[in-house]
């Protein structure tokens, strides 16, 4: 009989994933239980453009008409069914109420792991309308003790929101995406991508390698280090009906030597790993 629920259970529940790697050096971390929560790269993604690509339920992945760096979570998807089928999961879970914004944070919170101290909301993914941007806001409102953060580019979303957001969902406006303008104009606070460490000093921003900063609503803007294992994804991933696989638009010279090795080294040990 238990076996049955769980089985019920992981069936109609959202799949929520464990923390990544990346966060394992956030202090603000330590000792925390963090997961994360995605949808379908692009899928729900109004804002996406530089960043923009998109991975059909069955596989085949398309790059959008301005993509100059490959979405991660999308590279991801196209390799690893498990994953592109978890983020369906979610989203078709979703898709009967989209514009009831109580009944998906019902959902939500339902499913919501009863030890999260933590949630990463969109690994892949953004608030793809309005209602479901107001369920986050009242899930996180109806768990104040835990710490809910969000890198979006679905900036209009946001504005139009901004009343309803709760302390503890710390949104991040992603630049590259089609209403950057918006940034500067409503004062967001904002991360962008770099392609190396003399690029963000240019710039004058300090690079978030643990997403402490994303975490934090007091730091207003930062960098991404665009690294070397999601350039990686991005040149061994191939695009829909490219059968030669060549690599999207990546211009190593900008990159930090130490980058540029890891990136070589990578590239040998796949290529053995698949004879080339």
């Amino acid at each position: 009989m238990r076996k049955a629920i769980n089985l019920i259970t992981a069936l109609v529940a959202l799949k929520f994933g464990r923390v990544n790697a990346k966060l394992k050096g956030n202090p603000l971390a330590a000792d925390k239980t963090i997961v994360t929560f995605s949808l379908p790269a692009a899928w729900t993604c109004p804002g996406a453009n530089l960043c923009k690509a998109r991975v059909a339920r069955d596989g085949g992945l398309v790059d959008g008409p301005n993509v100059e760096f490959r979405c991660w979570a999308a590279s991801l998807e196209a390799i690893r069914t498990n994953v592109r089928n978890a983020h369906w999961h979610n989203f078709d879970m979703l898709k009967p109420y989209l514009n009831d914004a109580r009944k998906m944070a019902d959902i939500i919170g339902q499913s919501l792991p009863r030890r999260a101290d933590i949630v990463r909301v969109h690994e892949s993914g953004d608030f793809f309308n309005d209602a479901y941007f107001r369920a986050w806001c009242l899930v996180a409102a109806a768990h104040p003790n835990v710490l809910f953060y969000a890198y979006t580019k679905s900036l209009k979303t946001w504005i139009a929101n901004r009343a309803a957001v709760p302390a503890n969902l710390v949104l991040t406006a992603s630049r590259g995406g089609l209403w950057d303008e918006l940034i500067d104009k409503h004062g967001l606070k904002t991360a962008r991508v770099v392609f190396s460490i003399e690029q963000a000093s240019k710039l004058g921003l300090t690079i978030d390698h643990d997403d402490s900063a994303a975490m934090d609503a007091n730091i207003r803007e930062f960098a991404l280090l665009r690294g070397p294992r999601q350039l990686l994804f991005g040149l061994l991933v191939p695009e829909e009906g490219d059968t030669e696989n060549q690599a999207p638009r990546i211009v190593l010279g900008e990159l930090k030597l130490d980058v540029c090795r890891e990136l070589i080294c990578c590239v040998l040990l796949a290529a053995e790993k698949r004879n080339l």
